[in-house]
């Protein structure tokens, strides 16, 4: 065949010959999803019927004469054009072999759809620009398909042409001929939340009658959130629809005023709501990408009638994700984008989470200077509510803010090492590392949304904590011993995460000082040397490295690898003392700080809520 190709005999790559509907349902054909049969006259007919009716001059000096910024050129131009195709006769040759298919299909009634040889990619939308016809028969084929057609060259689509750049570019199109479906429902959704852009979430909108009514937003259809890791349904909304558009007995379509009954029922059931989500994540999955698509029901069984790339999502329009170099997401987690997206993430959840105010904060980037800015005034709100919550319950900082702080970035850090750690990132696609991304900076963003209530409540003019410390010393200690208590109930008696990386660098190196061939090796040899030389010792360092590659950028920064801390064991081997000797001070000094606080508490006799 020459001028046609039944949905069987293409790919997705076919979208030059088929345009991307087309190309797309031969493709969802060929991976056994549910798609009514049909083919496509390809585009390199439409062609081949301008050139044999002298066409092609013609309407590039129409076009020509259009000026994007006069609206009247665009409507004369869409006439001139759609005129000289309408009044000319499809040629023998194609006709012949278009029937033939359509004898083939056997069916009474087909949709009739443009599909354009620039439509549906990640860049150029066509959808909504080109026209459809539904339940065409076999006496309005030819009149639809040249219609569709003419319908590449509408006032709206010749615009669309000059806002995306393509007026020069050649642009044909295909005409899809399928199988149609007379559905009871029928609808739209989203693999991924077009609003909160929530890749865990698909939007699943669902009506009565034929999906045109809710694609060209003429009734308001139910509305169901369906959670894909956990295949349920988080969220509905069932609107009352008063009327529906069916197929005429006769071809063609019409409305029906619903029963108020009928108006008011749920359009599809929950069960299969969630039949229908298995089929939405085939494709998705399929493809790789999130995707738009449009679905009918009849005769208790789904049809996707289309699928495309959903074009809406900020991460595919602007195109943020060309600037970086994501073969190294995980060492490019500081850059101001970045630490933006989860400030911006942390601070929605916080307020989400805790039901508090929220703190409007940010980060300000100038010849690579990074600046930390935050309104006060919003940050004093929240401030406050948290120092009311807290003196109405004591144990509200530790229950509610340190514990669950601690079981997250434990969790987190696990993530971390499995998904990223781990993983050869070389080989990943741009869209698994977004994926990765974006999984992190949610991660994060809980992790930050708990560990910063802390930091509001002493931020900057903002003292709860602090001045509550200096009140009980005043009232307990005399003034020239007031230093060293507040020193004492400020430091801390268990490690931060930097100081525990200290602590196990010290007693990696306690394990190797005593040899003095070491400390000169390790100070001139080059890393695959000291691999070689001492495989314990770089066995050692590389569990270490494991462990604490985290921690001077709190997950959000270039990872540390074996030769930072490399760097810092000949900073300790060139300081004073040994690992060894450290080691017992340090753990010296911690009992010290502990016992002073269990004195001076006891001997204050203080009540529970101050020690805490």
């Amino acid at each position: 065949m020459k001028y046609t190709k039944f949905f069987a005999d293409l790919k997705k790559d076919d979208t030059d010959i088929a345009g991307g509907k087309g190309a797309s349902l031969g493709e969802m054909i060929n991976a056994k999803i549910p798609v009514p049969d049909g083919f496509v006259v390809l585009s390199t007919t439409f062609d081949k019927f301008i050139k044999s009716k002298k066409l092609d001059t013609k309407i590039q000096k129409i076009l020509a004469s259009v000026k994007n910024e006069d609206s009247k050129s665009g409507q004369k131009a869409s006439k001139d054009i759609q005129k000289l195709i309408l009044n000319e006769t499809i040629p023998t040759g194609i006709k012949k072999e278009i029937k033939t298919c359509f004898d083939k299909l056997d069916a009474q009634y087909v949709a009739v759809r443009s599909s354009a040889t620039a439509e549906d990619g990640i860049e150029h939308a066509w959808a909504g620009q080109l026209d459809t016809f539904l339940n065409t028969t076999q006496d309005s084929l030819f009149e639809n398909i040249k219609k569709c057609w003419a319908s590449l060259f509408t006032e709206r689509a010749i615009f669309y042409r000059f806002e995306k750049g393509l007026e020069k570019k050649h642009i044909s199109v295909a005409v899809v001929v399928q199988e149609m479906v007379n559905s009871e429902k029928s609808g739209i959704a989203f693999s991924v939340h077009p609003v909160t852009e929530n890749r865990d979430e698909m939007i699943i909108e669902a009506g009565f009658g034929l999906g045109e009514a809710i694609v060209s937003g003429s009734v308001t259809p139910d509305s169901f959130v369906v959670s894909k890791s956990k295949d349920e349904i988080i969220e509905n909304f069932i609107a009352v629809q008063s009327k529906a558009l069916y197929k005429k007995e006769a071809g063609g379509n019409e409305w029906v005023d619903l029963e108020e009954e009928k108006g008011q029922m749920q359009a599809i059931s929950d069960s299969e709501v969630l039949e229908l989500s298995k089929i939405i994540k085939r494709i998705e999955n399929h493809y790789k990408l999130p995707q738009d698509i449009e679905w009918a029901y009849a005769d208790n069984k789904f049809y996707i009638t289309q699928s495309r790339p959903i074009t809406t999502l900020k991460i595919k329009d602007e195109k943020w994700y060309k600037k970086y170099n994501w073969t190294v997401v995980a060492k490019d987690f500081n850059s101001p984008f970045f630490r933006n997206n989860i400030w911006t993430n942390f601070s929605n959840l916080s307020a989400q989470k805790f039901n508090i105010p929220k703190t409007l904060l940010g980060i300000k980037s100038q010849n690579n200077t990074i600046e930390y800015i935050a309104d006060l005034n919003t940050w004093e709100k929240t401030h406050n509510e948290l120092v009311s919550r807290t003196e109405n319950d004591f144990d509200y900082i530790n229950r509610e803010i340190i514990q669950k702080t601690d079981e997250l970035g434990k969790s987190f850090n696990k993530w971390s090492y499995k998904n990223i750690y781990t993983q050869n990132l070389n080989n990943k696609s741009d869209e698994e590392l977004i994926n990765i991304y974006e999984t992190f900076a949610e991660k994060q963003a809980e992790l930050y949304a708990h560990g910063i209530l802390l930091s509001l409540l002493d931020f900057q003019d903002f003292r709860y904590i602090d001045k509550n410390l200096r009140n009980i010393l005043k009232e307990t200690v005399s003034e020239k011993d007031f230093d060293t208590y507040y020193t004492l109930f400020t430091e801390p008696a268990e490690n931060s995460f930097t100081q525990d990386q200290s602590e196990d660098l010290l007693k990696l190196i306690s394990k190797y000082e005593a040899n003095e061939k070491w400390k000169e090796d390790v100070k001139n040899l080059s890393n695959s040397e000291l691999k070689n030389k001492y495989p314990k010792f770089w066995s050692d360092l590389k569990n270490h490295t494991q462990k604490h590659c985290w921690v001077y950028y709190t997950y959000a920064g270039p990872a540390f690898d074996e030769r930072n801390f490399v760097e810092f064991i000949i900073h300790e081997l060139d300081s004073s003392g040994r690992a060894a000797a450290k080691l017992e001070r340090f753990k010296e000094n911690r009992k010290k700080i502990i016992t002073n606080k269990e004195k001076f508490i006891k001997k204050n006799q203080l009540p529970d809520y101050q020690q805490n």
